[in-house]
């Protein structure tokens, strides 16, 4: 956020610009738009997608060439599952 001169405050309200930037994102690997928005126990905003946008996005991530940010984030997720595994902590155990 500071390096794109965003303001720090309310970072999580969905008009900010890095959750639009998210929200953009997520279209783009979905190959389609988001349904609707919530906001889960952590605050940050979630998308709704059909199960064929997802399994896209997931896709789009896992056969990105190598060093692209989209395949960085594929590999961090092998890497550490437990961080998008909805466990609380930092062991998937």
């Amino acid at each position: 956020m500071r390096a794109d001169g965003w303001p720090t405050a309310r970072y999580l309200a969905p008009g900010h610009p890095l959750q639009l930037a998210v929200r953009n994102t997520v279209e783009e690997l979905a190959g389609q738009q988001i349904s609707a928005a919530g906001v889960d126990g952590c605050g940050a905003p979630l998308f709704a997608l059909t199960l064929g946008g997802l399994a896209r996005a997931y896709r789009t991530l896992v056969l990105s060439a190598a060093g692209t940010p989209e395949r960085r984030v594929a590999d961090a997720m092998r890497r550490y599952p437990q961080w998008t595994s909805g466990r609380t902590g930092t062991s998937a155990s």
